[in-house]
């Protein structure tokens, strides 16, 4: 017995009886223990003999995956809070004993992500919540990882110690830090991204009246309306898409499609989705056959699918297109088709109650021409979101965030902005930026004119998008250019159409753009986004 184990103590993943012989079937007794053991202390060599044994030693398949399991443990240990080493080990099929479950696999990708998560935070407060969320995940996954069969689950368990012994000592120096380094106060700005209301109450002001109303007309409504939710680009149309659920309760349901979705490319396959929207909301199954490629059929194929199962229900649906122009693109295409379809979808919407068609975008429906829109939504409730008044956008100002601004930097603020919120929700956010930079409460009119050369450059996206898009014609242009100098805009129907849009406004008589962010920007940069020559 002494000499065996003595020779068990002297065995290594190079002299061991399965190097040796190919037809042992049956464990030895102590071998795998040590090998496993081993395995710990010299990882490398222990990967090479787990590939040895599933490439020469298929009787042994089972003790190669004990050993890939305890090398994956090993490694684990050795490189705490290290996310690229999250990964399970590679178990043959030939041996789902050793397989770890689903649930096991999913938290670990769970793991690894809210630690790669938390890594990537530059902001300590941010990096401290990540870091929390990683934490709990962890102590999930060594909960899962005991309910995993002992044969392998073994292996992870001091690993995950160390893991948990490294994660406390982190927390302890995070803490620390965010001691040391505590802004002055929270960024909660949303420059450029829709508002939500699980995180974003606090931002979203001075829509009452809009939201009153919107929310009145669907409610109160006998027969459900047509309903255009029509603003520039970055005014907030989005935001009041996703309030609507909380504003108007259970009796109705949103179904949202961003119709800008690469993948919705054609009528059929905005029906097609527009479906599997409705389903998820729903909980219907999936359709497993597609939609007809005729319009007008594909929209009776879409109505059929849902109208019986809305009879049976005690809430309305409300279909939310957002960025509606797109699919004006697609009925462009084949504008007698188009025409056909927009009669086919105004029919439906006069003979039913149960669902509201909500079109969403910068577009009036007039403008929509070849097919004409307007000749078949004549009864479409028009709401517009425009820009903060002063008063909303003060709030803005000062509400979310703990700092001090002087009367005279606020009533800039909304002067030079006239309350475009993503203009001012990008100003208040570097003007953030510097007072947890400075560790100053305290903001001047200096910091203002700091933040206006940080935030506003040649890119900045609601004045890009008016010169690029919006001003895509001649006429715009020329009617622009005038402004700029001073003069009248010559072409009635393009004044007409910035005025619409709420562009520019006329001041002591003289038309000027409503937004002097807006002059200033073009004045700089205009003439570097010159007309392509499709659209002139």
């Amino acid at each position: 017995m002494l000499v065996f184990v003595q020779l068990l103590r002297r065995l290594d993943f190079v002299r061991n009886p399965y190097r040796c012989d190919a037809v042992i079937r049956l464990p030895l007794w102590g071998v795998p223990g040590r090998l496993a053991t081993l395995a710990q202390q010299q990882p490398e060599a222990a990967r090479e003999f787990v590939e040895f044994l599933l490439a020469r030693r298929p009787l042994q398949r089972g003790l190669a995956m004990h050993l890939a399991h305890a090398v994956t443990a090993e490694t684990w240990w050795q490189q705490p809070l290290q996310a690229d080493v999250l990964i399970p080990p590679l178990i043959v099929a030939e041996e789902p004993r050793f397989a770890p479950s689903d649930e096991w696999q999913h938290q670990l990708a769970t793991l690894q992500s809210e630690l790669k998560s938390s890594q990537s935070q530059s902001q300590i407060s941010l990096k401290q919540v990540a870091f929390a969320c990683f934490q709990t995940a962890l102590e999930e996954f060594r909960q899962q990882t005991l309910r995993e069969p002992p044969r392998w689950s073994q292996y992870y368990l001091d690993a995950l110690a160390t893991w948990q012994d490294e994660a406390r000592r982190e927390r302890v120096q995070l803490d620390l830090d965010a001691e040391r380094l505590e802004p002055i106060t929270r960024n909660v700005y949303r420059s450029g991204e829709a508002l939500r209301p699980e995180t974003d109450q606090a931002l979203f002001l001075g829509r009452d009246d809009l939201r009153d109303r919107l929310a009145r007309e669907i409610l109160t409504a006998p027969n459900l309306p047509l309903l255009l939710i029509q603003g520039q680009r970055r005014v907030g149309k989005t935001s009041l898409l996703n309030f609507l659920p909380l504003l108007l309760g259970t009796h109705f349901k949103v179904v949202y499609q961003d119709l800008q979705d690469a993948r919705v490319a054609s009528v059929p396959v905005w029906l097609e989705d527009l479906r599997r929207r409705v389903a998820s909301v729903l909980g219907w199954p999936e359709a497993t056959e597609p939609a007809p490629a005729d319009w007008v059929g594909a929209w009776r194929w879409f109505e059929n699918a849902f109208t019986e199962v809305l009879r049976q229900r005690d809430f309305k649906l409300i279909l939310a297109l957002d960025e509606y122009e797109v699919l004006h693109g697609y009925l462009r295409r084949d504008p007698d088709a188009g025409a056909r379809l927009l009669a086919a979808i105004r029919s439906f919407s006069q003979r039913q109650n149960q669902v509201v068609l909500l079109f969403v975008g910068a577009a009036l429906l007039s403008e929509l021409d070849d097919p004409d829109w307007s000749r078949y939504f004549v009864q479409t409730q028009h709401f517009q979101v425009d820009y903060l008044d002063q008063k909303a956008a003060e709030r803005l100002i000062t509400e979310p965030v703990k700092l001090h601004y002087p009367p005279a930097v606020r009533e800039r603020l909304f002067d030079l902005t006239q309350g475009h919120p993503a203009l001012l929700q990008l100003l208040c956010k570097t003007l953030v930026d510097i007072a947890n930079r400075n560790q100053k409460a305290d903001m001047s009119m200096a910091d203002l004119d700091l933040a206006l050369q940080e935030a506003i450059g040649r890119e900045t996206y609601p004045m890009l998008v008016f010169w690029k898009q919006f001003c895509a014609t001649p006429a715009l242009r020329e009617s622009v250019e005038h402004i700029l100098h001073g003069e009248p805009p010559a072409d009635a129907a393009s004044r007409m159409r910035l005025e619409e849009h709420g562009f520019i406004v006329q001041r002591d008589g003289v038309w000027r753009l409503r937004v002097p962010l807006f002059e200033d920007w073009l004045r700089r940069y205009k003439d570097a986004y010159p007309l392509s020559v499709s659209s002139g």
